[in-house]
């Protein structure tokens, strides 16, 4: 028979720290969801990036995925800090300060703004190669 004739002494027993890291990552997965919404559109051509680069093979594969995860992490950088913000935010308070919320809807604005610009700017493209070709 194998063990101790007396049982664990709970006083010594290793502080059980199972509520904090559940709490740190239920704050981490609800910051993550803001920087997932903010970041859709960049999401999308970060993966069509990386889809364009299977058939490449090579010092051209290694270039063009540099090249978007270079444009990745430029492109959501100001969503990174905010992301970390969220986070504090969340464990400290347990919810989003009305502020930090602010700076999400901002951030949302102007890429919407920068989306909606790029697809004028892209339909002007068009209509000036359709031009040009008449």
């Amino acid at each position: 028979m194998s063990g101790s004739y007396y049982s664990a002494n709970p006083h010594y027993a290793a502080p059980d720290h199972s509520d904090d890291r559940e709490h740190i990552e239920r704050c981490e997965e609800n910051a993550a969801w803001f920087f997932n919404q903010a970041t859709k559109a960049q999401k999308a051509a970060y993966d069509q990036a990386m889809a364009d680069t299977r058939w490449l093979r090579g010092p051209r594969y290694d270039r063009a995925r540099a090249t978007a995860e270079r444009t990745w992490r430029e492109s959501t950088a100001a969503a990174r800090a905010l992301y970390e913000e969220t986070l504090q935010d969340l464990i400290r308070d347990g919810e989003v300060s009305e502020e930090t919320a602010e700076k999400w809807d901002a951030l949302e604005a102007e890429q919407s703004a920068k989306a909606a610009h790029t697809a004028i700017m892209s339909q002007f493209d068009t209509a000036l190669r359709m031009l040009r070709s008449a």
